[in-house]
């Protein structure tokens, strides 16, 4: 086989495509996760429930773009990192610092794969009602959840497109919607 430039030039371009293609795949992940490790996961949610709901946490992050933790004592988050502010955050004070790692803690000993508990809710006797925790892990255009729901207060209605619910057991559900 004669090379010449146009021959490597196509050839470089068709492995760039190849590469190009591979990487995007690769970056848009598999399916969501498979029954038995939502069950796996969720049972391991319930674990660090309790803490949830002693500490009236109403939404958290520990990822790597920002730390924040909304909860009874208010609003605290690092507002130094860029877009991690929300209305109403203070600076973490040592108190909300200290409940903020014992939640993470919690969540990273859990073992799932969540960095963000997005919203919580409570009944007027301030037990938790619902709770959302985002999975890392979806693919480029998804965004999963679980959701822990034992009251049934939140409708489930698959909606084609827009979010679709797989019920996990009794208290928590799979969700999956675009990742606006």
């Amino acid at each position: 086989m004669r090379l010449t430039t146009r021959s490597i030039v196509a050839r470089a371009s068709t492995n760039a495509v190849v590469a190009a293609a591979t990487l995007f795949v690769a970056a848009c992940g598999g399916g969501p996760p498979q029954p038995d490790r939502m069950a796996a996961d969720v049972a391991r949610l319930d674990e660090i429930l309790p803490i949830v709901e002693e500490l009236r946490a109403t939404d958290f992050e520990a990822s790597a773009q920002c730390r924040n933790l909304g909860y009874a004592r208010g609003a605290f988050g690092d507002l130094a990192q860029d877009g991690c502010e929300r209305d109403g955050t203070e600076q973490f004070d040592a108190a909300a610092l200290a409940d903020h790692a014992r939640l993470a803690e919690a969540i990273e000993t859990s073992g799932v794969a969540t960095d963000r508990m997005v919203v919580a809710t409570y009944d007027a006797e301030v037990v938790l009602e619902t709770a959302r925790f985002h999975l890392e892990g979806a693919p480029f255009l998804d965004y999963w959840e679980y959701l822990y729901d034992p009251t049934a207060i939140e409708v489930k209605v698959d909606v084609p497109d827009q979010r679709d619910y797989t019920r996990i057991n009794d208290d928590w559900w799979f969700v999956l919607s675009p990742d606006d």
